[in-house]
């Protein structure tokens, strides 16, 4: 992701140093969504899991594909 921050920024019409902020968004969200999420669903089956997760996944990526808002990509709405 680094290395399309050029690129994201300018489309995004922010700067790069702002652009950059995704990826802290982005590495917050890890460390604290997946131990989150493994408590969460720790008594659910796995392959029900999975499904889920993979739901969520794609549901994400559909909806960043579809928007073009810098608030929308950093999970803020819009």
């Amino acid at each position: 992701m680094a290395g399309l921050l050029p690129e994201m920024a300018g489309d995004l019409h922010v700067g790069v140093a702002r652009a950059g902020l995704l990826i802290t968004v982005c590495a917050l969200g890890m460390t604290i969504g997946a131990p989150l999420m493994a408590m969460l669903t720790l008594r659910l089956p796995r392959r029900l899991t999975l499904m889920l997760t993979l739901a969520t996944f794609a549901l994400g990526h559909v909806v960043v594909a579809l928007g073009s808002s810098f608030a929308l990509l950093l999970g803020r709405g819009s």
